[in-house]
């Protein structure tokens, strides 16, 4: 399963699309100098949050390698960097985790690189309602890829994303000689959100890249690119806004400009009910309504609720400004006034915990639990206090 042909070879990528790299720029003046020392290797792992732009960064890289222009290398405009761009490089490999051949066919895998192709602004392409993983199909084409030479000659570039996301060591066993001693002149890219999930023969055997959350003037510049991309105008006020709810994150962005609010107003009925319901609502509510849905779903829920927590600590800190949502900024000051700033900033850490554990398809009522108990009990009780007593010895 690799795209090899999408749009005309001689169209220049637009700034905003999926495959173009935005920040992360010592991570790539590192990777420029170890090429050109010639001391480049050959098996990468790319950690970082979900949306970070793992994948655009192993895209970027393969740009690096295969570039055909002048320095600074990728230069962006030769004829390899606009094929890898618009998804139609034959010797750059794309994989990702899909859901079992049984539910998804060959013709199925066609069209949905036609809407990657067509639309490449929208993350939901490979969002999939059956359980999505590697699969040992895609380990057996990657295999025969790698032992046939590059269709140009030159190197050749396989992007595994997500590739924690295995049901089994079958795959990883399936790929790991080719990890131990790359055939020449082959690089592979893998990336994953959540690196502790991969077996330490895997692990021992990448070269890791940490990329961390872009800063705000970046995101800034990406929630511009990528509203122009996708032909939309958005207010410089509105700007901010989606700058900040993605904490640093573009494919965030992504996912928020072709998102309804519903997931971010029901962020905010949540913590209004952890502010008046306590943990016990919480517990009630974790059973109630996160047994089944899929991972995206459970992931963009937890997204919503940081990103109001960030804002209520903001403003528990006396920052009113930057926020995602300053329409809520009356219930933020009412919140902030119960707020323990010890137990909300430990409740952040649950909450980011709370990611990791969905990512490792724990068990979702669970890991709501422990977050809405950490948010619910970050409030001090409306009720008054008794008057402390002291009792001589």
């Amino acid at each position: 399963m690799t795209p090899r042909k999408a749009g005309r070879a001689d169209e220049a990528p637009s700034v905003a699309r999926p495959l173009e790299l935005f920040g992360h720029h010592e991570a790539r003046e590192r990777l420029r100098a170890e090429l050109a020392l010639g001391t480049l290797p050959r098996v990468f792992l790319i950690t970082g949050p979900r949306g970070v732009g793992k994948e655009a960064f192993g895209f970027w890289l393969a740009r690096l390698l295969l570039c055909e222009g002048p320095d600074p290398r990728p230069c962006g405009g030769c004829s390899s960097c606009r094929k890898i761009a618009g998804l139609q490089h034959p010797d750059v490999h794309w994989f990702f985790p899909v859901p079992a051949e049984s539910a998804f066919t060959e013709n199925e895998w066609v069209k949905l690189l036609g809407k990657i192709r067509d639309a490449p602004l929208d993350p939901s392409h490979t969002r999939f309602t059956q359980p999505a993983s590697f699969r040992m199909h895609q380990a057996a084409t990657i295999r025969k890829l790698a032992a046939t030479k590059s269709f140009q000659g030159g190197e050749q570039v396989f992007v595994l994303g997500d590739y924690e996301q295995n049901p089994s060591d079958q795959v990883h066993n399936a790929l790991l000689k080719l990890f131990e001693e790359p055939p020449p002149r082959t690089t592979f890219v893998l990336t994953s959100s959540r690196a502790q999930g991969l077996p330490a023969t895997i692990l021992s055997r990448c070269r890791p890249v940490r990329l961390r959350p872009l800063p705000e003037d970046e995101m800034r510049g990406f929630v511009m690119a990528a509203a122009s991309g996708l032909g939309t105008s958005v207010s410089e006020v509105r700007v901010g806004e989606l700058a900040a709810r993605a904490e640093g994150r573009p494919g965030r962005v992504l996912e928020l400009l072709h998102a309804e609010e519903a997931p971010t107003d029901e962020a905010a009925e949540l913590l209004r009910a952890a502010l008046e319901g306590g943990p016990i609502a919480s517990y009630a509510w974790s059973l109630a309504n996160t047994a089944r849905g899929t991972r995206e779903e459970h992931n963009r829920r937890l997204d919503g609720l940081a990103t109001l927590w960030r804002d209520l600590l903001r403003v528990r800190a006396g920052l009113g400004e930057s926020l995602a949502r300053p329409d809520l900024l009356d219930f933020y000051r009412e919140a902030a006034e119960r707020l323990d700033p010890q137990r909300g900033a430990a409740a952040a850490l649950e909450l980011e915990r709370g990611r990791e554990r969905v990512q490792a398809n724990v068990y979702a009522p669970l890991v709501f639990w422990r977050v809405f108990h950490a948010l619910a009990s970050s409030f001090e009780s409306r009720a008054p206090r008794a008057p402390a007593t002291y009792s001589a010895p």
